[in-house]
């Protein structure tokens, strides 16, 4: 596991287990290597949540346009498709 801290100073301390073997790659990097992997992620994570917010807009958007959002069943119209059954709805 990576931990990564903010100093006093604003700056980032990141350790890892220098043992582990899934951590071998860390041993060739260069502080740019770090930034460089740092500033992908939280670019990709913020383009991840934008996708979502659109995704729950549209969602909400599609939901409160829709024909049957706020208007009461039709009953006699359930008991038609769904028979008795349809009055547990």
């Amino acid at each position: 596991m990576i931990d990564v801290k903010e100093n006093t100073d604003g700056t980032l301390t990141i350790s890892w287990d220098e043992e582990g073997p899934e951590h071998e790659i860390f041993k060739q990097f260069k502080t740019e290597d770090f930034i460089k992997v740092l500033t992908d992620y939280a670019k990709e994570s913020e383009r991840q949540s934008v996708q979502s917010d659109n995704y729950q807009q549209e969602h909400i958007k599609t939901y409160y346009n829709s024909e049957s959002e706020g208007k009461e069943y039709d009953q006699g119209k359930v008991k038609e498709i769904y028979g008795d059954q349809g009055n547990q709805l």
